[in-house]
């Protein structure tokens, strides 16, 4: 049984809008278009443009207003572009984006390590009890001059609290993580009301300057296997150990509701039940005789 991946950004952004409590942590997220992109900027000064369906970071594109809004900044991987009209940076992104479905996110200035943003991976499963669980979380820091922090596109992982001990002390970074658990549990149990047949969410979390938590992305099918890298050595075990277990009980749900139909036996019949059979069979009158015709010989 194969796990359901829900690749639309904008769907699982759509349902995260529709918690209250959640909707505080996520930012303002729309479809791409010109007037789209103009609203957006002027409003947050700096946005991120994604692939609507890509996965692990592949196609981002960070914007940005500079010189007191006269010009306007574009950064790809490792280059960047400035252009002195909208219309300049507009034709140059659809240039990038073609014919795909991409959306602009607010963009949201996150803390740094050695000066390149960093946010956290928190992966959170359905256990054993079929509970969410919060199962591991990592930092990840971008690579210098990019503008994700993804590890396959260059970023770095690291362990939580040696990036976040410069922010916060030791107390305040317990109920930080403690709070980013909260988020990422009901995360999890809100989009599973949306859809039903999640087993394990990567949730990508950044912190602005105030230590306000954002919630970036959030991934149905995530890599675990950057929790190899983890100073709990079993995180990765128990992470893999949940899901071959939820793919096993929903494999054999689906197989108990849906039985193989039951094929005609081939085996010959014992000689007792031949027997009985004959005995019940009305008898057969045997066939009329075949008349032989007479063959005349002339002479």
């Amino acid at each position: 049984m194969r796990i359901r991946r829900v690749r639309s950004k904008l769907k699982k952004a759509a349902a995260i809008d529709k918690h209250a409590g959640l909707k505080i942590f996520q930012p303002e997220t729309t479809s791409f278009s010109s007037e789209h992109l103009y609203q957006m900027l002027y409003k947050h000064s700096m946005l991120y443009i994604k692939p609507e369906g890509g996965t692990g970071g592949a196609g981002i594109i960070r914007v940005g207003l500079t010189n007191h809004s006269t010009s306007y900044l574009l950064q790809k991987d490792t280059f960047s572009e400035r252009w002195d009209q909208f219309d300049q940076l507009y034709a140059r992104l659809s240039h990038f984006i073609g014919s795909k479905k991409y959306l602009i996110q607010q963009g949201i200035h996150l803390l740094t390590n050695n000066k390149r943003p960093l946010d956290l991976r928190i992966m959170v499963q359905r256990n054993k009890g079929d509970a969410w669980e919060m199962t591991g979380m990592l930092a990840r820091v971008a690579a210098p001059r990019k503008v994700v922090t993804n590890y396959h596109r260059g970023g770095t992982l690291h362990q939580v609290d040696s990036v976040l001990r410069q922010y916060a002390d030791s107390n305040r970074l317990q109920e930080l993580k403690k709070q980013l658990e909260q988020i990422a549990l009901l995360t999890a149990k809100h989009l599973n009301k949306h859809f039903p047949t999640l087993i394990e969410l990567g949730i990508d979390i950044g912190l602005d300057k105030q230590l306000k938590p954002w919630i970036l992305e959030v991934n149905t099918q995530p890599d675990k296997n950057i929790f190899r890298f983890h100073t709990n050595k079993k995180l990765y075990s128990k992470m893999m150990g949940y899901v071959r277990y939820q793919i096993l009980k929903r494999t054999l749900k689906k197989t108990q509701a849906n039985p193989a139909p039951q094929l005609l036996s081939k085996t010959k019949p014992k000689p007792f039940a031949a027997k009985e059979a004959a005995r019940v069979r009305p008898a057969l009158s045997p066939a009329p005789p075949v008349p032989i015709p007479l063959l005349i010989s002339k002479d």
